[in-house]
């Protein structure tokens, strides 16, 4: 299985689902300061993919 973590993104999120990944997980941060960062793991059944061939 290819993994990739990403922000989330509307336009990077379209473009993952699109090529075919499926949300594994959702992860939020809760900063000191108050503010928030939610990551998004990504992941498909395939051989392992190099960065050229990522979809952003």
């Amino acid at each position: 299985m290819t993994i990739i973590r990403r922000s989330d993104c509307p336009a990077l999120n379209a473009a993952m689902t699109e090529a075919g990944y499926e949300i594994i997980a959702i992860e939020t941060y809760h900063w000191p300061d108050g503010g928030t960062e939610t990551e998004i793991l990504w992941g498909r059944e395939a051989p392992p993919i190099t960065g050229a061939e990522l979809p952003f």
